[in-house]
């Protein structure tokens, strides 16, 4: 829910000045500073959606265990995280020259940030801490690389006919780890739970998640590149 928020919030953060996007270039506050106060805005604006959750669950039980107390901590943390990554990915998705207000955001933005977000929710199912912690620096390594990606992005934002074709990036790279890394844990975890909590063959089955893993990292990657005719 939080992630479906951020959509239309954190994503849109551009998008929602309209043919006031040229003021905040004239603006004394820079416009990098003006983007991460609002994604950290709404990163914030939406921690109500775990704050609830954590206010309904106190009511019916009295009190909260440990590993509620530990899912509403990665949900809070990462949600804050999530909303830079939209404020990023909003810059991307941008078009500031649209006459049509529907078609001023580029749709694949939308569906990319559901999936990089659905990527945080390993760290909740995943089966030891270190799993965990691994998830969260690389969710905030991908915001840094994205960040930066964006801000090289912003000087071309009203002169989009001088941005030049589009390459292989850092952020690239950080998406295609952590997608490797979360479809590689979910195989484990589904061929364990299927093997009633013990693995006969963990070898095999190690094989065959980094395999999976693989897979559905390169030709996600390629999928991308083709669509946005990468170099």
């Amino acid at each position: 829910i939080g992630a479906y928020t951020l959509c239309f919030s954190a994503l849109q953060t551009l998008n929602a000045e309209g043919k006031a996007l040229w003021m905040l270039f004239a603006s004394p506050v820079s416009i990098r500073r003006v983007l991460v106060d609002k994604g950290l805005l709404w990163g914030g604006l939406v921690l109500m959606w775990p704050a609830a959750m954590t206010v309904g669950l106190v009511a019916r039980d009295g009190q909260l265990d440990a590993d509620t107390l530990l899912v509403v901590s990665l949900v809070s943390v990462g949600l804050p995280i999530y909303g830079i990554i939209a404020a990023c990915l909003g810059v991307f998705a941008c078009r500031p020259f649209e006459q049509d207000k529907v078609r001023r955001v580029e749709p694949t933005y939308f569906y990319l940030f559901l999936l990089l977000s659905s990527l945080h929710t390993y760290a909740i199912f995943a089966e030891t801490n270190w799993a965990r912690i691994a998830s969260l620096i690389l969710s905030c390594l991908l915001a840094v690389a994205l960040w930066q990606k964006a801000t090289d992005r912003l000087p071309f934002l009203l002169d989009p006919a001088a941005v030049p074709a589009p390459t292989v990036s850092l952020a690239d790279g950080l998406i295609a780890v952590q997608s490797f890394f979360v479809v590689q844990g979910v195989v484990l975890i589904a061929a364990t739970a299927a093997s009633d909590g013990k693995l006969e063959e963990p070898g095999k089955w190690q094989l065959i998640a980094f395999a999976s893993g693989g897979a559905v990292t390169w030709g996600l990657a390629r999928l991308i590149y083709w669509r946005n005719k990468t170099l």
